[in-house]
């Protein structure tokens, strides 16, 4: 079922990310992706919800993911700038001890990826949608989301670190990156990442 969907919806999804479309429309498209890319079951995922001290709302959340939906990010990234360290910080409220949480901001074009380090919002990538190579979307995503793990030395997510000195699609020149995304994908899918324990469920080979 999951390389039916990759084959025969994701790219339509990509196409449709890439035009930068309305805001529920986006929310739909990316509600999907997490549902059938990664496996969210519908009630873990939160829509619109308000932040602790009612400041604001994030857009969409599943565990210590949160996401805000722009209309475009060329003329939106500094309100982004603004406001994702409140939404970090609200959302590790409420995650595991030891997992970061991590921060998206997309107009469906573009996808632009946040942590916060020592209180401090801190990019860790940017990846414009390629509708020749719909996968690599799943793929950075994965990696953005295994690379903030705090995880002990000598497991995926410390391997991750240490291999990544940019932004993974854009090093053409490191074999490593350019190979570690499909693979990452596939461990994220077959493991079944955990938002709520910050932990991979499973066996890993």
């Amino acid at each position: 079922m999951a390389n039916s969907w990759r084959g025969d919806r994701l790219p339509d999804i990509v196409r449709s990310m890439a035009s930068r479309p309305r805001h529920e429309a986006l929310r739909g498209l990316v509600t999907e992706l997490l549902r059938e890319g990664f496996g969210a079951a519908f009630s873990e995922l939160e829509h619109e919800r308000y932040l602790v001290d009612n400041s604001g709302r994030i857009d969409v959340a599943w565990g210590a993911t949160v996401i805000e939906l722009k209309s475009d990010l060329r003329r939106e990234e500094r309100d982004v700038l603004a406001g994702m360290p409140h939404y970090l910080a609200d959302a590790s409220r409420g995650s595991a001890p030891g997992r970061t949480t991590v921060g998206f901001a997309t107009d469906g074009a573009t996808l632009l990826a946040y942590a916060l380090d020592r209180g401090t919002l801190a990019p860790i990538g940017r990846y414009d949608v390629d509708v020749e190579h719909p996968e690599q979307l799943l793929s950075w995503l994965a990696i953005r989301n295994l690379a903030c793990a705090r995880r002990r030395r000598g497991d995926m997510g410390f391997l991750v670190r240490s291999c990544m000195n940019g932004d993974g699609w854009h090093e053409r020149g490191n074999w490593m990156l350019r190979r570690l995304p499909g693979a990452l994908f596939q461990h994220c899918l077959f493991q079944r990442w955990s938002p709520q324990q910050g932990r991979l469920r499973g066996r890993s080979d």
